[in-house]
């Protein structure tokens, strides 16, 4: 029985060890889309393994040789996973402040991203979040009946904002704001910051379950890519992303952006389940909201402590524009203000 163990614990390895070369950052095979989406913890399902096919081993008086082609076996699925998602091939550069000569150094701002779940009627709750004295800028998901809640109360927030007329989504500002394009699961606005003007775009992506799910998903990310390259503005991109660190959307955003990665434990970093779904008695689960970011600086990213009634934590960030002074004016455009 113990050597039983010990073959089939050494062939699940070797499984994952396929997943960790050839798997992760790759969507196209189903069984690794879905190990991407749980990618967090393969490491300890190959941990778990280890010490099963090692006790096994040595229940059957196996020679050491063994333990060690075992324990070799075990370090692709334990150490790659943490690697390949540090690695991020977006090379755009920005100004550092250790060169106070030739940088320009403006205001700290901060930005929030928030599925609020289309369900969720915690309204004064989500009032809450929507202080733009704390807040600079904060980008909405699933917004269904929030519109209609502040028409109604329009001292439930301090911010300006905008819904556009079609979509589930919002941007809300300490500063005046214009939308410029529409997608329909999202679209990008311009911020008018003192100094300078930025983009944020905001969406929600397919979930990529289903192989028509997968390639719907495909075609909302080329929109998304294909609308950053008419952008020169320093840019904000955020939303529910329905994807882990693991999976390949967030790799194809890393191709055209900084990834603000959150700070904190592991579950510290997680958005999702919240307190809006029962499955929220194991604490969130999965990081499927992201902030990425070009030509600004970026730091204290974290997942906030309350959901306001969601499904999803927001997540919270702070960023500086840092220009040469050569180019401080700020960029201007004629948008369309809805």
């Amino acid at each position: 029985m113990n050597v039983v163990f010990a073959i089939l614990g050494s062939v699940c390895l070797l499984v994952l060890d396929a997943w960790a070369i050839t798997g992760i950052y790759n969507d196209d095979v189903l069984w690794f889309r879905y190990l991407n989406y749980f990618g967090y913890y393969v490491p300890f399902v190959a941990i778990g393994l280890l010490l099963v096919v090692s006790t096994a081993c040595h229940s059957a008086r196996q020679p050491r040789l063994i333990f060690l082609g075992v324990f070799l076996s075990a370090l692709p699925a334990t150490v790659l996973p943490w690697v390949i998602i540090g690695i991020n091939p977006y090379q755009a550069a920005t100004p550092s402040t250790s060169d106070s000569q030739t940088t320009e150094t403006r205001a700290e701002y901060s930005f929030v991203t928030f599925s609020k779940m289309s369900s969720n009627r915690n309204f004064e709750s989500i009032s809450e979040l929507l202080n733009c004295e704390t807040h600079t800028v904060i980008a909405m998901q699933e917004t269904a009946g929030l519109h209609q809640y502040l028409k109604d109360n329009p001292k439930a927030t301090t911010c300006r904002y905008i819904f556009p007329e079609t979509g589930s989504y919002a941007l809300f500002s300490r500063y005046p704001i214009h939308h410029t394009q529409q997608f329909y699961f999202g679209g990008e606005f311009v911020v008018d910051l003192p100094d300078i003007s930025i983009s944020v775009f905001t969406f929600r992506l397919e979930k990529s379950l289903s192989h028509e799910s997968y390639q719907h998903k495909n075609n909302q990310i080329t929109i998304i890519t294909n609308a950053l390259k008419e952008t020169n503005r320093p840019t904000l991109i955020a939303g529910d992303f329905n994807a882990t660190p693991h999976n390949a959307t967030l790799w194809k955003f890393k191709t055209v952006a900084h990834y603000a990665v959150p700070e904190g434990m592991l579950n510290q970093t997680f958005t999702f389940p919240a307190n809006g779904r029962r499955s929220s008695i194991f604490g969130p689960l999965l990081r499927i909201d992201h902030i990425f970011y070009r030509d600004m600086e970026i730091n204290d990213t974290h997942v906030m402590k309350s959901a306001y009634g969601s499904d999803h934590y927001p997540v919270v960030t702070h960023f500086k524009i840092l220009m040469q002074p050569s180019k401080a004016p700020i960029q201007t455009g004629t948008y369309k203000n809805d």
